[in-house]
């Protein structure tokens, strides 16, 4: 297996050109803990959410044996078809509620990462940033965007 590559000197040498590099490192720092906390909200809310399908999954699995079973008359059949329908929708309504609570949980945590990362301490209070015009942005775009500044 082959080693990965070492971009440390490739991104010290990208961000040499800001004027204050260390405010630039804090916030390359500040990026990666807020995505791993994100990664970390995403990852939890998948699982959970695999949980809730796989268990939905087998329970619909073992209604369908029970409604599958052979029956002796139409009418036992007529029922396994109602008991089945009704098992069905009682189970669609506990797991989407279910998935609307990881839902739910992961905005709320998510919401709480944006708000920790964004009460973070800066130095003066305030990321200063420049207006560069390129290719894509429109001369009237450019302006307004200036005076707004």
């Amino acid at each position: 297996m082959s080693t990965p590559m070492n971009f440390t000197k490739a991104l010290a040498d990208a961000a040499s050109g800001f004027s204050n590099y260390e405010s630039y490192g804090d916030a390359v720092k500040g990026s990666a803990g807020l995505g791993g906390r994100l990664s970390k909200v995403a990852l939890t809310s998948a699982r959970e959410n695999a949980k809730i399908s796989g268990e939905w999954t087998n329970a619909m699995i073992a209604s369908l044996q029970k409604a599958f079973r052979a029956k002796e008359s139409p009418l036992e059949y007529s029922n396994a078809a109602a008991q089945f329908a009704a098992e069905t929708s009682e189970a669609s309504l506990r797991h989407f509620v279910e998935c609307g609570n990881v839902a739910k949980s992961a905005l709320a945590e998510s919401v709480a990462c944006f708000s920790d990362f964004g009460s973070l301490d800066l130095e003066d209070g305030k990321v200063e940033t420049e207006v560069a015009p390129s290719k894509k942005t429109s001369k009237s775009a450019l302006e307004k965007s200036t005076k707004s500044n």
